[in-house]
């Protein structure tokens, strides 16, 4: 036993002598240093030896750098350090694998410097619950409580299930009651739509103003669920949420806008939002296909709810009037062009949002004949 124990003295000094004269990173190391023997953790038996643990005292290589780091960097030499540079480099030059829109925020904190979350916080099945419980509210309210008619309903019904994913779909209409959504789109989209949402995932996204769908936690996850996410009103279109839901358009999602911004008291068109032509040129910047942009005009959802007026009210005929798809080619081709004249892509968005109030106002003008026959 006096024998073994004076040989393992020896081996210890030896070690500590071979640490003191190089770096511990140095080919020149004890054998048992190059032998392979390991502990469990996967460092060098002899690291946490007691004579290891005396040089570490009087200020060796790793004791200086003092952490389970050090011991990292002994063991794995350049290579450690290597990969920490390789990932300092990707993230300098954009090449890494990170989305380039702005971070996801929390619910209940909507701001302009992070995206909102959009899975839903209750799992796909509480996804499914809610768009299922409030489409069915929202149809009885429509379609039984009042009487809903639509005009070239295929149309929307073919861009909605039946178009070429990843192509997008971005529907614009005008915004005359805060129930138009959901209790107007819950009537244009079947039933079987929403309780099928987790195999095909077409259900709508759409943006509301903070204020409503944010004002706390909980009613952000409520909404978060039913694929509806806040936007500050007045916070102009470099937002964070209108670069995501650019990115869900690219990825062939479908998404509700009403460009007017805000609810028309008087019936009439207001004037629209540059956000739709910004969205465009951010889905051709990502690659995506040009979405499908159908326009579509209702009316009597002004009486079903008055703006400010909390009760449902029976009894009212609403009418839909689906128009034809919006082409864009023309103005998304010269996206790119303008991309770095601030003033040239104001006039690009001017244009796309003029193209939309034109089909707009056409669909307005058959709704209102068709109304009076159906």
């Amino acid at each position: 036993h006096a024998h073994q124990l004076f040989h393992e003295r020896r081996r210890q000094r030896q070690r500590c002598l071979g640490t003191r004269a190089g770096d511990s990173t140095t080919t020149s190391q004890p054998s048992s240093w190059a032998s392979g023997a390991e502990r469990k953790d996967g460092h060098p038996a002899h690291i946490l030896s007691r004579a290891r643990q005396t040089h570490l005292k009087r200020g060796g290589t790793l004791g200086i750098l003092g952490s389970s780091k050090a011991l990292d960097l002994a063991t794995n030499g350049r290579n450690t350090t290597g990969r920490e540079g390789s990932s300092r480099a990707e993230s300098m030059d954009g090449s890494s694998n990170a989305s380039a829109r702005a971070p996801t925020g929390k619910f209940g904190h909507v701001n302009n410097e992070t995206s909102p979350p959009l899975d839903s916080p209750w799992g796909s099945f509480g996804r499914l619950w809610t768009l299922g419980v409030v489409s069915a509210f929202s149809k009885f309210v429509v379609q039984v409580m009042n009487r809903a008619t639509c005009s070239n309903y295929d149309t929307l019904h073919k861009a909605m299930t039946l178009r070429d994913r990843p192509r997008g779909l971005i529907t614009v209409s005008n915004h005359a009651s805060t129930f138009d959504d959901p209790g107007l789109l819950s009537y244009l989209i079947p039933l079987r739509y929403f309780w099928t949402e987790g195999y095909h995932h077409g259900i709508r996204w759409t943006m509301c103003t903070k204020e409503i769908c944010a004002a706390t936690p909980l009613v952000q996850m409520f909404f978060a669920a039913g694929k509806t996410v806040p936007i500050t009103r007045g916070g102009g279109i470099d937002q964070p949420v209108m670069m995501t839901m650019a990115e869900r358009v690219s990825k062939g999602d479908w998404l509700h806008i009403f460009p007017e911004g805000r609810v028309s008291t008087d019936g009439e068109l207001g004037r629209l939002k540059w956000g739709l032509g910004k969205m465009l040129c951010d889905v051709e910047e990502m690659g995506g296909q040009a979405p499908v942009v159908l326009p579509f005009w209702h009316s009597g959802m002004e009486k079903v709810k008055p703006f400010g007026v909390f009760m449902m009210f029976p009894g009212n005929h609403v009418h839909v009037t689906v128009g034809e798809p919006i082409e864009f080619g023309d103005l998304v081709a010269r996206c790119k062009k303008c991309a770095g004249n601030s003033a040239q892509r104001e006039e690009l968005f001017k244009s796309m949002v003029a193209r939309v109030e034109e089909s707009m106002r056409e669909t307005r003008t058959r709704n209102l004949k068709e109304r009076d026959v159906m």
